[in-house]
């Protein structure tokens, strides 16, 4: 099969598939195919074009020609040892070695939940013990963890109050911080203090994140 140039359209490193463009067409590629390695849009790749499983055209021996970006790659975590601060990754682009990594070059927020055969990303350096894997991002399942954990702001408090998001009962909520400025603003301007609020004291509660 003859070798072609193609673009890298879209990739989802999560679900570790996109879409190539070659030649006016949009070729379906498999992160298997990319030697563990992680591409993003703009990137420019070699491959052969076969027909997949469903009768579309699908890319195979892919190699990455440039990157738009720094070089990425996919691996796994092979182990981790949260007292000592680091550990190890495995990566089809170097088989057969284990590639290590410290505590520090991970998310705080997904550090908690780290832990072997979870899937990340990283960039590869050279240190002192040689490869070592910088840069680190869970994806996958552990992944969309991390990101819900993110965006769901670790539990604000809330309050029930006027003009805020929909709590439980169809109370609207109010992110706390906003209603104690609300509190010293009329403090200062001599209201009587907390009694005199539409929002008392027992009212406070934690909303719940879905």
């Amino acid at each position: 099969m003859a070798t072609r140039v193609g673009t890298v359209k879209s990739y989802n490193v999560h679900k570790g598939w996109g879409f190539v463009e070659c030649n006016g067409t949009d070729v379906f590629l498999m992160h298997k195919e990319l030697g563990g390695k992680v591409v993003s849009p703009g990137d420019k790749l070699k491959l052969t074009i076969t027909t997949g499983e469903k009768g579309k055209p699908q890319a195979s021996n892919v190699s990455v020609i440039s990157s738009a970006g720094e070089e990425k790659y996919k691996g796994r975590i092979k182990s981790f040892v949260q007292q000592k601060g680091y550990g190890f990754i495995t990566c089809d682009a170097l088989q057969g070695q284990d590639i290590f990594f410290m505590k520090s070059d991970v998310s705080e927020r997904a550090l908690p939940i780290l832990s072997a055969n979870q899937d990340c990303t990283f960039t590869l350096h050279l240190g002192d013990r040689g490869p070592q894997a910088k840069d680190i991002t869970l994806v996958g399942a552990a992944g969309n963890a991390v990101k819900e954990a993110m965006s769901g702001g670790g539990g604000m408090m809330t309050v029930p109050f006027g003009g805020g998001s929909q709590g439980s009962g169809g109370v609207p909520m109010v992110p706390l911080p906003d209603v104690m400025k609300l509190v010293a603003m009329l403090q200062g301007g001599g209201g009587g203090g907390m009694n005199h609020l539409p929002v008392q004291k027992h009212m406070f509660q934690k909303k719940k994140w879905n």
